[in-house]
């Protein structure tokens, strides 16, 4: 993917979501390919002190953002402000780290599950990672993210059903929560007028309209990183479309085969609730937030498998 990326993407190669991505697969491909001159001892103390940084960084982000509350514009502030549903609005754009706390959301959201799966692993003193838990846990709660939270709880209900059956479970649970959360998103729209959920329909209508107008080179590699705005008239926060716009066909199934691939391969914990957020969210900087964990989680798995051969 990474080849491909710089084969066909060389005209954005300044571009913000063009470093994101190579940053984080570059990062990827650096821990894997050295993963056997380290031992499980060294990847669990690099996880450890990932954790515990990136927790202080979300905490004191997290601080800042709740006591300045503000939004892009003027104009947006006075419209959040005269509106009694649109409150929590202005608690979503103060962070330093980012552009907004959805972000803040998607790391909090894939470093909690990567806790949960040292643990699940049992190599991980859970007491060790219980305030890292928590504190994750607030941070999430605090940037008012519906998308996040939701998959959250699907996430940990992912893990409980696991315990049952394994296997089953696998084949079965990402059908049936596509399922629910689609059906879902459709009852709640037909009752409760929501800014966000809305554009994620229009998203979905401005991408099939744009279809019949896209030449076979740009179907197949894509129109360009950061280029789906233009085309769709909207940022766009579902990552599927906007890969399989921005990077083609060839580019989307690269993903979605390596996804697959790991799902089954080393750490499912990790990827559910990522999958799921998914529809509502967009990498941007939150990119090496994920492969670096599941390069770190890949590494820990072939470590032990590697000890009990």
């Amino acid at each position: 993917m990474l080849i491909y990326l710089l084969l066909t993407q060389f005209n954005n190669y300044f571009t913000g979501e063009f470093i994101n991505i190579f940053i984080g697969i570059f990062s990827y491909l650096i821990f894997r390919f050295f993963w056997k001159k380290y031992n499980l001892l060294f990847f669990l103390k690099i996880s450890k002190l990932m954790i515990f940084i990136t927790v202080v960084i979300l905490t004191l982000d997290t601080i800042y953002r709740l006591l300045h509350p503000t939004a892009p514009t003027l104009n947006d502030l006075n419209i959040i402000n005269n509106s009694p549903n649109l409150w929590f609005y202005k608690y979503k754009f103060g962070t330093l780290l980012f552009a907004d706390s959805n972000t803040v959301a998607l790391v909090s959201l894939i470093l909690f599950f990567y806790i949960k799966s040292l643990e699940n692993l049992k190599i991980v003193n859970k007491k060790y990672f219980k305030s890292c838990k928590k504190i994750l846990f607030i941070v999430l709660i605090s940037t008012f993210s519906r998308a996040a939270i939701i998959s959250f709880f699907i996430g940990l209900s992912y893990i409980y059903l696991k315990k049952i059956n394994d296997k089953l479970i696998k084949i079965l649970i990402i059908f049936f929560i596509i399922i629910f959360f689609v059906f879902t998103a459709v009852l709640f729209s037909n009752f409760v007028k929501d800014g966000s959920l809305e554009s994620k329909f229009f998203i979905l209508y401005q991408f099939i309209n744009i279809l019949p107008h896209l030449s076979v080179d740009q179907i197949i590699f894509g129109i360009g990183l950061g280029k789906a705005e233009d085309y769709l008239g909207i940022y766009t926060h579902i990552i599927y479309i906007t890969y399989l716009l921005e990077i083609g066909i060839i580019g989307f199934l690269l993903f979605i085969f390596f996804i697959i691939y790991y799902f089954y391969k080393y750490n499912d914990i990790i990827l559910i609730p990522f999958l799921i957020v998914s529809f509502s969210y967009f990498l941007y900087l939150g990119t090496p937030f994920l492969f670096i964990p599941l390069a770190l989680s890949a590494n820990i798995i072939d470590c032990l498998y590697k000890l009990e051969r």
